[in-house]
Protein backbone atom coordinates (compact mmCIF):
# COMPACT_ATOMS: atom_id res chain seq x y z
CA UNK A 1 0.00 0.00 0.00
CA UNK A 2 1.48 3.26 -1.14
CA UNK A 3 1.81 6.03 1.96
CA UNK A 4 -1.40 8.41 0.36
CA UNK A 5 -3.61 5.26 0.45
CA UNK A 6 -2.58 4.68 3.98
CA UNK A 7 -2.91 8.12 5.39
CA UNK A 8 -6.47 7.70 3.76
CA UNK A 9 -7.50 4.46 4.96
CA UNK A 10 -6.71 6.21 8.47
CA UNK A 11 -8.19 9.30 7.86
CA UNK A 12 -11.43 7.29 6.65
CA UNK A 13 -10.73 4.97 10.16
CA UNK A 14 -11.01 8.13 12.24
CA UNK A 15 -13.76 9.82 10.87
CA UNK A 16 -15.99 6.39 11.10
CA UNK A 17 -15.16 6.06 14.81
CA UNK A 18 -15.72 9.71 15.63
CA UNK A 19 -18.79 9.13 14.13
CA UNK A 20 -18.94 6.15 16.54
CA UNK A 21 -19.68 3.38 13.15
CA UNK A 22 -16.86 0.89 14.66
CA UNK A 23 -17.96 -1.49 12.51
CA UNK A 24 -16.87 0.02 9.33
CA UNK A 25 -13.93 1.59 10.98
CA UNK A 26 -12.83 -2.01 11.58
CA UNK A 27 -13.80 -3.02 7.77
CA UNK A 28 -11.94 -0.46 6.41
CA UNK A 29 -8.67 -1.11 8.57
CA UNK A 30 -9.32 -4.67 7.93
CA UNK A 31 -9.35 -4.37 4.24
CA UNK A 32 -6.25 -1.87 3.91
CA UNK A 33 -4.38 -4.58 6.43
CA UNK A 34 -3.75 -6.95 3.43
CA UNK A 35 -1.11 -4.86 3.03
CA UNK A 36 1.00 -5.13 7.02
CA UNK A 37 1.15 -1.56 8.22
CA UNK A 38 1.93 -1.00 12.15
CA UNK A 39 0.08 1.66 11.93
CA UNK A 40 -3.17 0.26 10.98
CA UNK A 41 -3.01 -2.04 13.60
CA UNK A 42 -2.63 0.65 15.89
CA UNK A 43 -5.87 2.52 14.22
CA UNK A 44 -7.33 -1.15 14.40
CA UNK A 45 -6.53 -1.37 18.31
CA UNK A 46 -7.89 1.90 18.96
CA UNK A 47 -11.87 1.00 16.84
CA UNK A 48 -11.93 -2.06 19.16
CA UNK A 49 -11.09 -0.38 22.53
CA UNK A 50 -13.23 2.97 21.83
CA UNK A 51 -15.89 -0.14 20.53
CA UNK A 52 -15.55 -1.71 24.02
CA UNK A 53 -13.39 -4.57 23.06
CA UNK A 54 -10.14 -4.48 25.35
CA UNK A 55 -9.62 -8.22 24.25
CA UNK A 56 -9.69 -7.68 20.16
CA UNK A 57 -7.34 -4.15 20.84
CA UNK A 58 -4.99 -6.00 22.76
CA UNK A 59 -4.52 -8.08 20.28
CA UNK A 60 -4.55 -6.18 17.37
CA UNK A 61 -1.79 -3.88 18.74
CA UNK A 62 0.23 -6.99 19.29
CA UNK A 63 0.15 -7.68 15.67
CA UNK A 64 1.41 -4.24 15.03
CA UNK A 65 4.46 -4.46 17.95
CA UNK A 66 4.96 -7.44 16.01
CA UNK A 67 5.73 -5.47 12.33
CA UNK A 68 6.84 -2.48 14.11
CA UNK A 69 9.77 -4.08 15.70
CA UNK A 70 10.63 -5.65 12.41
CA UNK A 71 10.17 -2.27 10.53
CA UNK A 72 11.78 -0.71 13.60
CA UNK A 73 9.73 1.84 14.20
CA UNK A 74 10.40 2.91 17.27
CA UNK A 75 7.76 6.04 17.81
CA UNK A 76 5.51 3.84 16.68
CA UNK A 77 6.47 0.84 19.07
CA UNK A 78 6.58 2.78 22.07
CA UNK A 79 2.66 4.06 21.34
CA UNK A 80 1.60 0.28 20.26
CA UNK A 81 3.10 -0.71 23.87
CA UNK A 82 1.76 1.99 25.61
CA UNK A 83 -1.85 1.33 24.03
CA UNK A 84 -1.52 -2.31 24.90
CA UNK A 85 -1.18 -1.14 28.57
CA UNK A 86 -3.83 1.66 28.31
CA UNK A 87 -6.48 -1.76 27.24
CA UNK A 88 -4.83 -3.95 29.84
CA UNK A 89 -5.71 -1.61 32.54
CA UNK A 90 -9.26 -1.27 31.21
CA UNK A 91 -9.28 -5.34 31.60
CA UNK A 92 -7.84 -4.46 34.93
CA UNK A 93 -5.00 -6.49 34.76
CA UNK A 94 -2.37 -4.48 36.13
CA UNK A 95 0.69 -6.24 36.50
CA UNK A 96 0.70 -6.57 32.08
CA UNK A 97 -0.12 -3.48 31.97
CA UNK A 98 2.81 -1.86 34.13
CA UNK A 99 5.03 -4.36 31.92
CA UNK A 100 3.41 -2.69 28.71
CA UNK A 101 4.46 0.62 29.91
CA UNK A 102 7.60 0.23 31.40
CA UNK A 103 8.47 -1.41 27.94
CA UNK A 104 7.15 1.59 26.24
CA UNK A 105 9.65 3.96 28.26
CA UNK A 106 12.61 2.16 27.61
CA UNK A 107 11.84 2.50 24.02
CA UNK A 108 11.60 5.89 24.51
CA UNK A 109 14.63 6.28 26.09
CA UNK A 110 16.43 5.24 22.41
CA UNK A 111 14.97 7.85 20.77
CA UNK A 112 16.40 11.40 21.03
CA UNK A 113 14.45 13.99 23.68
CA UNK A 114 13.17 15.82 20.09
CA UNK A 115 11.26 13.12 18.26
CA UNK A 116 10.03 11.15 21.82
CA UNK A 117 8.83 15.43 22.87
CA UNK A 118 6.39 14.69 25.83
CA UNK A 119 5.67 10.84 25.36
CA UNK A 120 7.66 9.41 28.15
CA UNK A 121 5.84 12.05 30.40
CA UNK A 122 2.58 10.57 29.39
CA UNK A 123 4.00 7.13 30.10
CA UNK A 124 5.74 8.04 33.17
CA UNK A 125 1.53 9.23 34.46
CA UNK A 126 0.50 6.02 33.74
CA UNK A 127 3.18 4.04 35.45
CA UNK A 128 2.55 6.66 38.45
CA UNK A 129 -0.75 5.94 38.96
CA UNK A 130 -0.39 2.48 38.59
CA UNK A 131 2.73 2.02 41.11
CA UNK A 132 0.41 4.63 43.54
CA UNK A 133 -2.68 2.24 43.34
CA UNK A 134 -0.61 -0.49 44.56
CA UNK A 135 0.80 1.30 47.48
CA UNK A 136 4.74 1.68 45.83
CA UNK A 137 5.16 4.86 47.16
CA UNK A 138 9.59 4.97 45.93
CA UNK A 139 8.34 3.98 42.30
CA UNK A 140 5.06 6.42 42.20
CA UNK A 141 7.09 9.18 43.36
CA UNK A 142 10.03 8.12 40.92
CA UNK A 143 7.53 8.03 37.50
CA UNK A 144 5.09 11.00 38.86
CA UNK A 145 8.83 13.25 39.30
CA UNK A 146 10.29 12.23 36.05
CA UNK A 147 6.35 13.12 34.39
CA UNK A 148 6.47 16.01 36.22
CA UNK A 149 9.82 17.34 35.31
CA UNK A 150 9.70 17.06 31.72
CA UNK A 151 6.24 18.88 31.28
CA UNK A 152 8.08 21.46 33.51
CA UNK A 153 10.21 21.90 30.19
CA UNK A 154 7.87 22.44 28.22
CA UNK A 155 5.59 25.15 30.16
CA UNK A 156 5.08 28.44 28.39
CA UNK A 157 5.35 27.06 24.90
CA UNK A 158 1.45 28.28 24.13
CA UNK A 159 -0.05 25.18 25.03
CA UNK A 160 -2.60 24.93 27.55
CA UNK A 161 -2.83 21.43 28.24
CA UNK A 162 0.60 21.20 29.20
CA UNK A 163 -0.24 23.49 32.29
CA UNK A 164 -3.36 21.32 32.77
CA UNK A 165 -1.31 18.00 32.74
CA UNK A 166 1.79 19.29 34.92
CA UNK A 167 -0.83 20.66 37.52
CA UNK A 168 -2.33 17.27 37.41
CA UNK A 169 0.68 15.21 37.62
CA UNK A 170 1.71 17.86 40.49
CA UNK A 171 -1.26 16.87 42.16
CA UNK A 172 -1.36 13.40 42.08
CA UNK A 173 2.68 13.23 43.54
CA UNK A 174 1.34 15.58 46.23
CA UNK A 175 -1.05 12.58 46.76
CA UNK A 176 2.23 10.14 47.08
CA UNK A 177 3.42 12.83 49.55
CA UNK A 178 0.52 13.12 51.67
CA UNK A 179 0.55 8.90 51.81
CA UNK A 180 4.22 9.08 52.80
CA UNK A 181 3.23 11.43 55.73
CA UNK A 182 6.02 12.83 57.92
CA UNK A 183 7.80 16.02 56.56
CA UNK A 184 6.49 15.17 53.28
CA UNK A 185 3.49 16.93 54.09
CA UNK A 186 5.78 20.76 53.26
CA UNK A 187 6.66 19.03 49.84
CA UNK A 188 3.16 18.74 48.97
CA UNK A 189 1.67 21.61 49.94
CA UNK A 190 4.28 23.09 47.79
CA UNK A 191 3.31 21.07 44.83
CA UNK A 192 -0.41 21.90 45.75
CA UNK A 193 0.95 25.81 45.28
CA UNK A 194 2.32 24.97 41.89
CA UNK A 195 -0.48 23.54 40.75
CA UNK A 196 -2.44 26.31 41.63
CA UNK A 197 -0.39 28.31 39.61
CA UNK A 198 -0.46 26.23 36.78
CA UNK A 199 -4.10 26.03 36.98
CA UNK A 200 -4.44 29.77 37.15
CA UNK A 201 -3.16 30.17 33.77
CA UNK A 202 -6.23 28.44 32.36
CA UNK A 203 -10.66 29.13 31.88
CA UNK A 204 -11.54 29.11 35.10
CA UNK A 205 -14.98 28.03 33.37
CA UNK A 206 -13.78 25.40 31.92
CA UNK A 207 -14.91 21.46 34.01
CA UNK A 208 -11.57 20.05 34.17
CA UNK A 209 -9.68 22.93 35.44
CA UNK A 210 -12.49 23.28 37.99
CA UNK A 211 -12.59 19.42 39.08
CA UNK A 212 -8.15 19.97 39.77
CA UNK A 213 -9.13 23.46 41.65
CA UNK A 214 -11.61 21.07 43.95
CA UNK A 215 -8.86 18.45 43.94
CA UNK A 216 -6.07 20.66 45.42
CA UNK A 217 -8.58 21.85 48.23
CA UNK A 218 -9.14 18.87 49.29
CA UNK A 219 -5.39 17.89 49.26
CA UNK A 220 -4.56 21.08 51.24
CA UNK A 221 -7.36 20.73 53.77
CA UNK A 222 -5.37 16.46 54.13
CA UNK A 223 -2.40 18.26 54.85
CA UNK A 224 -3.53 21.03 57.20
CA UNK A 225 -5.20 18.24 59.03
CA UNK A 226 -2.05 16.13 59.76
CA UNK A 227 0.28 19.21 60.68
CA UNK A 228 -2.69 19.80 63.25
CA UNK A 229 -2.65 16.42 64.91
Amino acid sequence: MEPQELDAARRQAYALRQSFQFVKAREVLQAALRSPAAELWYDLGKTEEESGRPEAAIKAYQAGIEQAQESGQLLLLAQLREAQGLAYQDLGEEEQAVECHEAALAILKQLPEKEAGLFPAKVAKHLGELYFDRGDTALARSHFRSALTLLQLYIGQGEGFICLEAATVALQLAGVEIRAGGDNVGTALHLIAGAERWLDELDQDDSIVEERFAEARFLKRHCEQIMNK
